[in-house]
């Protein structure tokens, strides 16, 4: 419903409900880590986050925009199909949409491009094994292991048995509009990397 700003208190805007819809999706989020919880991460972690990166709406301030566009990333269990993830947040949506009577028409979801499945290297593979002895080499100490709530590349071997593990420079605000990287930590990376080549190809050479 579109309208003038002086009647912008009688009904939502297609803004304003997309947001409670976002709500909902992150609440959905919330119950999935409860139910299914991914066991790499630490109880105070955030496994499926629901990112928020894109609206578009409104033609000017003085009209209640009658349309809107998310753009949303929504993560999901590693056990679950990127095909089971579509169906699950169709399904959240609409049950979330059903119980409120201000959504008149039910939002049209459409997939953006990414589907990615989740993935977890074996902590105990041998490449992780040869890339802390290095690091440990170089640095007195064994590097500190992460699993994060989103995907990278490295899915792409992993998820068809190769096995892969991103290392590297320490990086700030990353995808931030004051992203950095710390220089020092490429040069410290740098000598873990020799190592771990000397380590893993010498023999060949």
């Amino acid at each position: 419903h579109s309208g003038h700003a002086h009647d912008a208190n009688a009904h939502p805007n297609a803004i304003e409900l997309g947001m409670r819809l976002v709500g909902g999706l992150r609440h959905w989020a919330a119950e999935v880590a409860r139910s299914e919880p991914e066991p790499s991460m630490a109880s105070n972690q955030s496994p499926y986050n629901v990112n928020l990166g894109k609206v578009q709406s409104g033609d000017w301030i003085s009209t209640a925009p009658s349309s809107a566009i998310f753009g949303v990333r929504i993560g999901f269990p590693r056990a679950w199909t990127v095909e089971q993830a579509e169906v699950r947040v169709r399904r959240a949506i609409a049950d979330f949409v059903a119980a409120d009577s201000d959504f008149v028409v039910p939002p049209v979801v459409a997939l953006s491009g990414l589907r990615a499945k989740g993935y977890l290297q074996d902590a105990h593979a041998a490449l992780i094994r040869d890339l802390g002895a290095a690091h440990h080499q170089a640095h007195g100490a064994l590097p500190p292991v992460y699993t994060v709530g989103s995907t990278t590349d490295a899915r792409f071997y992993v998820n068809d048995g190769v096995p892969a593990v991103c290392y590297g420079a320490i990086g700030y605000d990353l995808h931030g509009i004051d992203e950095s990287v710390d220089l020092q930590s490429i040069v410290d990376a740098a000598r873990t990397l020799a190592r771990f080549l000397l380590m893993r190809f010498q023999a060949v050479a």
